[in-house]
This record gives C-alpha cells, sequence and structure tokens, in this order.
C-alpha cells in the first residue's frame, strides 16, 4: 500500500497522453506493472527538483512519438523541470540502445539543473536559463541535440556521442558550440559512432572556439566539417578503419572547412578527404599520424577544379604511416611543410596531375611547400607515383 510519504504517481494500465501536457507535482511516476504501458503524444513534466521517472516493468513500453519540434512544438515530450531529475527504478528506460527514449527529452528551467548521467536519447533538448550540467557522465543521442541557448552548458568531462545508425535516414547535423572557456559551452569529448552522416554546420567562423578535448570516429562514422573545427589544449582526434573524415569545400567560402589541431596527436585509422577549400592544420606539436588513404584536392562535386585544399603543418608533424596512401588529386592539391616541422611518408604517395603547375597568370605554385627547417622523410621504395 501505498503511503503519503512515497510521493507516487503509479501506473497500473495504460497511460496515454495527447495534446494536454501533464505535470507530474507528486515526487515520483512510478510504471511498475507488467502490462503497464505509457502512450505519450503530449508533455510528461517533472517539478519535483527530485522528482524520478521510475520503472519497474520487465518490458518498458515507451510509445512516444517524436514528430514534434523541440522549439515549436512538444509532442511526444519528458521534461524535466527540476534540479535533479533522473531516470530510475528497476529496469530504468535511457540506460541503452534498447531502452532509448523516444521522443524528446528536454531540461528546462531558468535553474540550474544536472543532467542524468550515462543516458540514450533519440532527441535531446536543454531550454531556460539556468546553467545544464553534465557532470563526468555518457550522453547517447541518434537523432538531434540542441539548446535554446538561453542557459549555459557546462560539459564537466563528460562525452557527448551522436551514434545516428543509418546514412541517409539518422544524419545527424552536430550542435554548434564556440564556448572560449574550458568546457563552458564547449564539448569535453565528442564522439561520432554508426554510419549515419554526422555534419559540421556551415559557418566559417562559428566553431574558431571550440575547444574539445577529443573527438572519436567509430565505426562507419561519416563527419563532414563544413565550418571550422578546432581542437585546443591536449584534445587527441582518433578515427578507426571504415571511417571517414571529410573537409568540406564548397561553393562558397563559408562552406569550406577548417580542421585545426593542437597538442594531442591524431591517430587516424579511416581515411581523410581534404576537398579544394579544405584545410588540415597541425598548430601545436600533437603528431598526427595517417594509416588510410588521404585524398587532398577534389572538390565537392568530385571534379578535380576549385581552390587548394591543404594538410598545412604550421607547428604539429605528420607521418604517413604504411599501408597508406595520399594522393594529390590536382596541381592545387597543397602539402606545406612548415619551418621546423617533419614530414614522414612509409606508405604511398600518389600525385595524379603534374606535381607542379603555372596559373593563368604564369605563376607556379608548387604541390607541396618546403619550408627553411623543415624535414621530409621517405622510408621504403617504390613510394612516389606520379
Amino acid at each position: 500500500m501505498k503511503t503519503k510519504n512515497n510521493k507516487l504517481l503509479t501506473l497500473l494500465t495504460v497511460l496515454t497522453l495527447f495534446a494536454i501536457p501533464l505535470s507530474v507535482f507528486a515526487q515520483h511516476l512510478q510504471n511498475d506493472n507488467a502490462n503497464a504501458k505509457i502512450k505519450n503524444a503530449g508533455v510528461i513534466r517533472f517539478v519535483n527538483n527530485t522528482g524520478e521517472f521510475q520503472n519497474g516493468a520487465a518490458n518498458a513500453n515507451m510509445g512516444q512519438g517524436y514528430n514534434g519540434e523541440f522549439l515549436s512544438g512538444t509532442s511526444g515530450t519528458i521534461e524535466f523541470a527540476g534540479s535533479n531529475n533522473v531516470f530510475a527504478g528497476a529496469t530504468p528506460i535511457a540506460q541503452d540502445d534498447a531502452t532509448r527514449v523516444n521522443g524528446w527529452v528536454v531540461y528546462n528551467s531558468g535553474s540550474a539543473q544536472t543532467l542524468d548521467e550515462d543516458t540514450w536519447y533519440t532527441n535531446l533538448g536543454l531550454r531556460g536559463a539556468g546553467t545544464k550540467s553534465f557532470g563526468a557522465g555518457t550522453y547517447n543521442v541518434d537523432h538531434i541535440y540542441q539548446s535554446d541557448r538561453t542557459g549555459t552548458r557546462d560539459y564537466g568531462t563528460s562525452t557527448v556521442i551522436y551514434d545516428g545508425t543509418g546514412a541517409g535516414t539518422e544524419d545527424q547535423n552536430v550542435f554548434a558550440e564556440n564556448g572560449a572557456a574550458a568546457n563552458t559551452n564547449a564539448y569535453y569529448n565528442l564522439y561520432f559512432l554508426n554510419s549515419g552522416i554526422k555534419t559540421l554546420q556551415t559557418d566559417a567562423t562559428y566553431w574558431q572556439n571550440n575547444a574539445v578535448h577529443e573527438i572519436n570516429l567509430g565505426t562507419g562514422a561519416v563527419y563532414i566539417v563544413k565550418g571550422t573545427q578546432q581542437a585546443l589544449g591536449t584534445a587527441e582526434v582518433n578515427t578507426v578503419a571504415g571511417t571517414k573524415l571529410d573537409i568540406w569545400g564548397g561553393a562558397t567560402p563559408a562552406q569550406d572547412g577548417w580542421f585545426k589541431t593542437n597538442q594531442g596527436p591524431g591517430t587516424l585509422l579511416g581515411d581523410v578527404n581534404i576537398h579544394n577549400g579544405g584545410t588540415y592544420y597541425t598548430d601545436d606539436n600533437g603528431l598526427q599520424t595517417f594509416s588510410g588513404n588521404v585524398t587532398i584536392g577534389e572538390d565537392y562535386l568530385g571534379a578535380n577544379t576549385g581552390t587548394s585544399g591543404s594538410l598545412t603543418l604550421a607547428d604539429g608533424n605528420a607521418t604517413f604511416a604504411t599501408g597508406s596512401k595520399l594522393t594529390l588529386k590536382n596541381g592545387s592539391a597543397h602539402i606545406v611543410n612548415g619551418d621546423g616541422r617533419t614530414l614522414k611518408f612509409e606508405g604511398t604517395a600518389d600525385f595524379e596531375n603534374e606535381v607542379s603547375w603555372g596559373d593563368a597568370t604564369g605563376n607556379e605554385r608548387p604541390n607541396m611547400e618546403f619550408h627553411v627547417n623543415s624535414t621530409t622523410e621517405y622510408a621504403g621504395t617504390d613510394l612516389i607515383e606520379a
């Protein structure tokens, strides 16, 4: 028998919500009956600071739709308005891909809120002026993650994972963060998993101060950089075989991708495509090691025209490891080996056109530019194909 002190809203059969929001003033919402189902096409709102969505049913059935738009509607939404609302119970939802919450989960408050750590979402939204703290948890999102930007996002030492599984069906736009202070409105760890295409939005300046601790591409991931992605401090860039880091070169300069590394090393087992107009730029001493196919100089439509695509070693070194292949697609494909830098080839380099070419004014532009005190090392035999 439930007492007043339990402060529970208990679901014994079926709770169906449509357009009218349900605000849970009791401390918890409890779904324990094995036959209980929740079909939410409206809003379930938790207003108590420590309110919990408790699930104990062996087969949780969250029948939320996610046809609503975060900023313009509230269809299929669980809204946490308290300071520490969580998913709980004997078999809590949002704990893995199998129990991922359909629809929207929205943290919405003018006061500070702590997000429920190590959770799995279809859509995750942040609203209200209160600071949203991520702590040290992981947050998996396979459709949309976004904020209305009225409150600070404190990412702590957390990991945000974009894990849309189907290219063309679960492609994802990466929510832009440009905080200048570490972890404040700036991701700490940023991971990309599965084959849904992840795209950094078109904006040449929006991402310049983005401080990402780690950038990771998991199996099958394709990551398109249309704006500026900067990994600051000791941030690492890690990709596995079967992935693609696609540094865009668009129809206008605003669509040109700029991918900038810093002190952290890069271990790129997957492919890297630097389109015309795109740049992979090393700005500190982190060694970038490429083990897959690296293609420079192909434009976004697959042709070989446009401004230069570039791998630029400003302060960091780069190694093309055994088994890798560097392809310079045309005369504007460009490698800059900066002053004091080391560029090492252990794999194959393939220059599809002439190593240098003359532009319309007769000026010659080299494919490879070697600065004073730079070092270029070739290991093995038959490495250069022209």
